[in-house]
């Protein structure tokens, strides 16, 4: 929303300006069917954003290969560099697999209404971070099940405490970018429960470092049951999933990248 911002001073000053999306807005704006002034509206920022800066940053190749079919002309400026995480020291002495933590706004797109209904009535527990408008409707779809609790918003620091804590990060959303809580969960060794998207599948791999599961039928929990005792999957889930992370999107490599990206603009 503020890259006008930015376009006017790089105008102004006459600085070249590298635009930098931790997703699409876009496309979240089309599939979301949002109205269609503000449709119009982040097409023509999109553009402008494209055609004045030096490389246009997405964060991941759906959105180079959207982004690049719809504005032909300035393809060769968009450019791939995965959000970044610093990988923590992970904890492995974490607590029982059935206790499981999603991260998120309280927002109809991460769909945590499905979660509390899935998880209703079942050996698993579900601790949900996040704050958002829909807070007292999710509390009140929960009410009365000891296994569903709400932590609200954490500082960032005290999330990633409680996330070295559990085995099993679990998200209901159909529509992502490249979400960082989801990257963060897998660099602490999470093992990560998730339906499919194109972004989704750049990341998570079924049954190599996360789970796909289908939200069409009660695929979640037989997931989670074929999971739970299953030593030796938990292991190399959690294996390939810190590999995966540490190789793509480790702050280390991608600040080497985004080095080169200043230099090259500075030229």
């Amino acid at each position: 929303n503020g890259s006008w911002v930015a376009l006017i001073l790089s105008r102004l000053l006459k600085v070249p300006i590298i635009t930098r999306t931790g997703y699409d807005i876009l496309t979240f704006s089309i599939a979301e069917n949002k109205n269609v002034l503000r449709r119009i509206f982040y097409y023509i920022q999109t553009y402008l954003s494209l055609r004045f800066s030096k490389i246009y940053i997405v964060s991941s190749n759906t959105d180079k290969k959207y982004l690049s079919k719809l504005f032909k002309r300035y393809s060769g400026k968009i450019s791939v560099r995965r959000n970044w995480v610093s990988i923590p020291n992970q904890n492995f002495n974490k607590k029982r697999i059935n206790n499981l933590i999603s991260v998120g706004r309280l927002e109809r797109q991460k769909n945590f209404d499905y979660l509390i209904k899935q998880l209703k009535n079942t050996q698993f527990s579900l601790d949900i971070v996040g704050d958002g408008s829909l807070k007292s409707k999710l509390q009140k779809s929960a009410s009365g099940n000891r296994n569903i609790n709400f932590h609200g918003k954490l500082d960032h620091d005290l999330l990633l405490d409680l996330l070295s804590e559990y085995s099993i990060y679990v998200s209901a959303s159909e529509l992502e970018g490249s979400p960082k809580s989801i990257l963060e969960a897998m660099s602490l060794g999470c093992i990560v429960f998730t339906p499919y998207s194109s972004n989704i599948g750049e990341i998570i791999q079924h049954n190599f470092n996360g789970i796909i599961y289908k939200k069409e039928s009660t695929d979640l929990i037989t997931e989670l049951n074929n999971l739970i005792d299953n030593e030796l999957k938990i292991k190399k889930l959690r294996e390939n999933s810190i590999k995966w992370i540490t190789e793509n999107c480790e702050i280390g490599v991608l600040s080497k990248l985004e080095f080169e990206d200043y230099s090259l603009v500075l030229k």
